[in-house]
């Protein structure tokens, strides 16, 4: 039997970064740091997993960026 269905398609790092970010964002009070977080996990899960040339320019850019915000700037 054959399974076509949406689960056959979907990637794990973009689901997981989905829901890392749908919980973030009200967790943290901050649609920003919810967006952190989410594309820190996007780039950690396709990276980790092997596939970091999957990830785009504009990801690693947003992602270097992100980490030098919360490196360089007090939270708060």
């Amino acid at each position: 039997m054959r399974r076509d269905g949406i689960a056959g398609r979907l990637d794990r790092a973009e689901s997981m970064a989905a829901f890392v970010t749908a919980l973030a964002i009200p967790a943290t009070f901050s649609i920003s740091d919810g967006m952190a977080l989410g594309i820190a996990t996007y780039i950690g899960t396709k990276a980790l997993g092997g596939r970091g040339g999957e990830i785009s320019a504009v990801m690693w850019v947003l992602g270097a960026v992100f980490l030098l915000r919360y490196l360089l700037l007090p939270v708060g």
